[in-house]
């Protein structure tokens, strides 16, 4: 079954649902709470797109955020839930569960909550995940003490997140505002009004100022959607990154799948994978990317700011990466494993995305990923290359998916690099900025 909404533009049945909403719901500026509203159906009715009878589970559910928990679960059982399973994250209680153990070992997890969330994902419940922003939470706690205690619990759910992969179930990542996020976001004001601009800067990013937001999302998706299939028709062998901060060749490998944001699970049902969603991307070859890459865009590993970075690659292994800030916590991270050194993504963002336009960081990659062009060290994802869900790790592997622990998102300069497609008989086609051209 597909959204209730993916036809508009071509089911006047659709269409009429939609201006029904428009004109149910006259709010052309949302408050706070329309906001929350508006972001828990967005989540519910589009990102997991949840039907009658389908179990969900809300993954790490901040407990700061408990309105818009409740507000997204009556959403999930309005739409026809069967139940809905909250895994409750509490940072603080993280901080002093790692306060209390040595920097030399790893904190135990609760084999409670990964079993839990094992057994859920097993039975195919559609899973909304949060990626929420802790500002200060974790301060002065070592680096190497964090990227343990990440990669412990990736290892940990390693079987979970490949069945979650495997195309069973539905699942999207979201984020919640919080107070000390907002506080970060916005240092010169007021909580209450640093939270209501920070709730704001979401509605705008996530499409939800206007209330026709669910017609807009399926425009939104048919045109990313297009982009992707025109990149796949033409099959690039490689892209090259030009311009004043990089020269880089990324080859990519054969069974290589551009993606929009329109996924569909094993039994027919569409959903969305990241709310917002920008996006269009692929996975390069594990082995084939050389040159370098540099970047003054700041993005966020472990809660710190790494800016200033620059990347030199050699047969797909990043041999030198340094950054003016936060150099320490990224090379912790890239130490995770051997993979981690390699790249697992590259992605097109354009210019003109509504979290480019807010032109502010986040300090959370839901949000930031959506402002410009990235690519990402560690893991490459199974579901964007053909027939990847079916392969073996080592298949994988050896078709040139990269395998890792970690998946660090790091933004590129769009405004001043090109990428260049090159086809296998060696022509080359400018495919950044022009991909959108057609639209």
């Amino acid at each position: 079954m597909a959204f209730p909404w993916c036809e508009i533009g071509g089911n006047p049945v659709a269409v009429a649902v939609g201006i029904a909403a428009a004109v149910a719901d006259k709010h052309m500026f949302p408050t706070p709470g329309l906001t929350q509203k508006r972001y828990a159906r967005l989540l519910v009715r589009v990102g997991l797109n949840v039907h009658k009878g389908q179990s969900v589970v809300l993954w790490k559910a901040p407990v700061e955020s408990q309105a818009l928990i409740r507000k997204i679960a009556e959403e999930c059982y309005k739409a026809g839930a069967s139940n809905v399973d909250v895994y409750w994250f509490d940072p603080e209680l993280d901080r002093l569960r790692l306060d209390s153990f040595p920097s030399d070992c790893c904190a135990p997890q609760s084999e409670r909550l990964i079993s839990g969330m094992e057994t859920r994902i097993a039975s195919g419940a559609s899973v909304l995940l949060f990626d929420c922003t802790c500002a200060g939470v974790f301060d002065g706690i070592d680096p190497k003490v964090l990227e343990c205690e990440t990669s412990c619990e990736t290892k940990r759910l390693s079987p979970a997140w490949e069945e979650l992969n495997s195309g069973r179930n539905a699942w999207t990542v979201a984020t919640a505002p919080n107070l000390s996020w907002a506080l970060q976001v916005y240092p010169a004001e007021t909580p209450s009004r640093a939270l209501r601009k920070l709730w704001n800067d979401i509605a705008f990013a996530c499409r939800l100022t206007n209330p026709t937001y669910e017609f807009d999302w399926a425009e939104h998706v048919g045109r990313l959607s297009r982009v992707a299939d025109r990149l796949n028709e033409r099959h690039y062998s490689m892209l090259h990154y030009r311009g004043p901060k990089a020269d880089l060749c990324v080859r990519l490998p054969d069974f290589h799948k551009w993606r929009g944001p329109d996924f569909v699970s094993n039994g027919g049902f569409h959903y969305v994978p990241d709310i917002p969603m920008e996006e269009v991307f692929t996975l390069p070859h594990r082995s084939g990317v050389d040159g370098w890459i540099a970047s003054d865009v700041p993005f966020i590993v472990k809660g710190e700011i790494i800016q200033g970075m620059k990347a030199i690659f050699e047969k797909g292994l990043a041999v030198k990466v340094s950054a003016r800030q936060g150099e320490g916590v990224l090379s912790a991270a890239l130490d995770t494993d051997e993979g981690a050194r390699r790249l697992g993504e590259v992605a097109l963002v354009p210019l003109d995305s509504p979290t480019s336009q807010l032109g502010r960081l986040y300090y959370n990659t839901i949000l930031d990923e959506n402002a410009a062009c990235h690519l990402a060290f560690g893991r490459a994802y199974r579901f964007a290359a053909q027939s990847g869900e079916s392969m073996s790790s080592e298949e994988f592997v050896a078709a040139g998916g990269n395998a890792s622990a970690i998946h660090i998102d790091f933004m590129i300069d769009s405004t001043m690099t090109e990428i260049w497609g090159i086809l296998a008989d060696g022509r080359e086609e400018r495919i950044f900025p022009t991909a959108w051209s057609e639209e």
